[in-house]
């Protein structure tokens, strides 16, 4: 299926271990760069002396057009608050997705941001305009300024012994397309459920810089390629060709609209983990992977005359919602509630099938009884044999004790509250996830958004999604809830049903992303 591979196709950049005290790697094939290395030997690089001019700072407030960004700078400067503005994105023929992000602060890592950030946070000038409460916890948001420069690596033939101190970054580049080197105990999953490490190998050129005192590697890889793992990561051999086909699409777009933004400054376009999108390396290809990327001839999604961000959820619950109940206060046209539909043609899809979940008793009504239309539904459309497990976060509950909340709380957010009293959702979005919600408790009364903070907060990893109600049950708290991940964009399992049905790749894409336009690779 590789054959089909355009010979000059788009390279990206992705991250595959960020700041590791090691990298440890073997090689497949014939590799050429920094150092002659050779198959069926370990190698192993570590800092032998640490980069310098790292500058970090704080993401305050991202715009859609350098106008607004520009007028928010003014008003920030004028008390006095120096600030500057990024431009965030990368173009493709002709087509872009810039974001424009006005950052403060200067720190010379991220964790130090992470650490020093809320202060800096609570002592801006109201002009910030940052809280949309006024008793509202915000988290500090780390943008580098400016990339990682010098260092050096020690290079470790583990079967000798030898060791060479070279120049950051460390490269090495295949002769070809067949070449791969596998890289030992990569992070998964990180601070999810899934949280494991796994031994990955992956095609393309390898890149390893010095950051600070640790190591950061980089993939660079074709873009079919990268699909081609991202299907098998992000979805299951046994789904739907038109579901991976689909996938396939909404992810190309997703990586040509964001890339640059997430990690501007940081050494490469995409993270391998679900902050970005999840990439698995050459282990996660499969020939129906290669076949839907065939059919779908690496397409990808416009709006306009701007590149489409489509982004993706597992399991939307019914509805997909609005960009704006996960991230910023964007309206995105193509990012709106849309029914998740199981029965009815096409023609009349989004007919009779909107529900709106906004408030409590809307949520409770309709998680007890969820709608048969919804194609994710596994009562009514079972889920394929490889994803039985996900038939639970459906509808899903999770309880957590008096004690475990206020552990909780204090090591996300380092605030000791004392017993909790209420946990009140603020704003829903038409799914029934919520945005904000209020923590009321015995010391302090506070409230936090968005989607994925809440789930952050109130979970030891994440809880499935923020659509839910708490039932307070003696001192515990019961998290009753509805689907799983931010449910924007594509509902994945509602996609394969879709397809089941007979809907074809397209169809499903012009269903989640109304008003889009697909556009051949």
């Amino acid at each position: 299926m590789e054959a089909s591979v355009p010979i000059n196709s788009e390279h990206i950049s992705t991250s595959v271990s960020q700041h590791a005290e090691f990298v440890r790697f073997q090689v497949e094939g014939k590799y050429t760069g920094s150092f002659p290395v050779f198959p069926g030997r370990t190698y192993e690089l570590r800092v032998a002396s640490p980069s310098t001019g790292a500058r970090w700072g704080l993401r305050l407030r991202s715009f859609q057009d350098v106008k607004n960004a520009t007028i928010y700078q003014h008003s920030l400067n004028e008390t006095g608050l120096e600030t500057e503005i990024l431009r965030l994105g990368k173009s493709y023929r002709k087509l872009t997705s810039d974001v424009w992000t006005v950052a403060a602060g200067n720190w010379n890592t991220r964790a130090d941001v992470l650490t020093l950030g809320s202060d800096f946070l609570d002592e801006l000038p109201d002009v910030a305009g940052l809280k949309k409460y006024s008793d509202e916890f915000l988290f500090p948001d780390p943008i580098r300024f400016e990339p990682p420069a010098g260092g050096e690596i020690v290079l470790t033939d583990m079967d000798t012994g030898e060791t060479s101190v070279l120049p950051s970054p460390f490269y090495l580049e295949p002769s070809s397309r067949e070449d791969v080197f596998r890289i030992d105990d990569i992070q998964i999953g990180i601070d999810f459920h899934w949280d494991h490490r796994e031994s990955i190998p992956f095609r393309g050129a390898l890149n390893v810089f010095v950051d600070g005192n640790l190591l950061t590697a980089v993939n660079e890889i074709e873009i079919p390629f990268y699909l081609a793992s991202l299907l098998g990561s992000e979805m299951r051999p046994d789904w739907h060709l038109h579901a991976l086909a689909a996938q396939a699409v909404a992810a190309h777009s997703t990586i040509l609209a964001t890339r640059g933004r997430h990690h501007h400054a940081e050494g490469f376009d995409l993270c391998h983990d679900d902050h970005c999108q999840c990439y698995r390396g050459k282990s996660r290809e499969s020939s129906l992977a290669w076949k839907a990327l065939t059919l779908t001839e690496y397409s990808f999604m416009t709006f306009g005359n701007s590149l489409a961000d489509t982004r993706y959820a597992k399991t939307c619950g019914g509805m997909s919602d609005n960009y704006a109940v996960a991230w910023e206060d964007w309206k995105i046209p193509y990012m709106v509630p849309v029914p998740c539909v199981h029965s009815g043609s096409i023609a009349d899809s989004t007919e009779n099938h909107h529900f709106d979940l906004q408030t409590d008793e809307q949520f409770v009504k309709y998680q007890n009884a969820p709608s048969v239309t919804a194609a994710c539904n596994p009562f009514t459309h079972p889920y394929p044999a490889s994803s039985k497990e996900m038939e639970g976060l459906f509808v899903w509950e999770e309880r957590l004790t008096q004690n475990e909340i206020q552990e909780l709380i204090q090591n996300r957010i380092g605030l000791k509250v004392g017993k909790i009293e209420q946990i009140e959702p603020l704003k829903r979005g038409k799914s029934g996830r919520i945005i904000f919600i209020r923590i009321h408790a015995e010391h302090k009364t506070f409230s936090l958004g968005k989607e994925l903070k809440i789930r952050r907060l109130l979970s030891e990893t994440h809880l499935p999604s923020s659509a839910f109600v708490v039932q307070k049950e003696g001192s515990d708290f019961v998290f009753k809830g509805l689907g799983w991940g931010h449910g924007v964009g594509m509902c994945q399992l509602g996609a394969n049903a879709l397809a089941e049905e007979g809907w074809d790749w397209k169809d499903i894409l012009l269903h989640y992303y109304p008003g889009c336009e697909i556009q051949r690779g």
